[in-house]
């Protein structure tokens, strides 16, 4: 059909592309190009071919497609680890600041990073600002630390296990304290 229309003056030129399956199972693609020659005086002399080896291109090409693809899915799948982080922080946060009991959260230097509302309420402290960036010894300083028999409970031990003090309106206060170091979220 091409031919027919090369030969009729009404086609210049025919650019197409073709897979050949070659006796090792690997395809070889190529792309032809066929141009009719015309003598001066206006008759067809020759059809001039050409062929382009495209194998390594398209096999790029795929390559490249395979990548974008995986690309993509990488971005999915970190899209929705962020949605899924941001979901269980948000429900954490929130039965941090709803829960009863009193939940103080430091580093591994004893500086406080997070305090609920409750542990403030139980231990008498004041506003989250002002505990944020102490460390045990500055919140509590002036107070009294004794363990169940009793016994003075040295600073360098405290809150690593169970204990009661004396606060500030004399009364004395029953606390539990249960130390569980959680991984260096800055290291990972």
């Amino acid at each position: 059909m091409n031919v027919r229309q090369m030969l009729t003056g009404n086609m210049q030129n025919v650019v197409y592309e073709m897979g050949y399956a070659r006796p090792d199972g690997h395809m070889l693609w190529l792309k032809v190009t066929r141009s009719l020659v015309w003598h001066p005086q206006g008759f067809p002399l020759y059809f001039f071919s050409w062929i382009e080896d495209l194998t390594l291109q398209q096999r790029c090409e795929q390559e490249r497609d395979v990548l974008l693809a995986c690309e993509q899915a990488a971005r999915t799948a970190a899209q929705q680890a962020v949605e899924q982080t941001q979901s269980l922080s948000t429900m954490l946060q929130a039965i941090f600041k709803n829960v009863a009991d009193g939940i103080v959260v430091y580093d591994r230097d004893g500086v406080v990073l997070h305090i609920n509302a409750a542990a403030r309420t139980l231990l008498e402290l004041g506003q989250e600002a002002d505990c944020l960036g102490k460390t045990y010894a500055d919140l509590f300083e002036g107070y009294k630390r004794y363990d169940e028999a009793m016994e003075l409970i040295p600073w360098k031990s405290f809150p690593s296990h169970p204990c009661c003090r004396r606060s500030r309106s004399r009364s004395l206060a029953f606390l539990i304290c249960a130390c569980i170091f959680l991984p260096d979220m800055n290291a990972i």
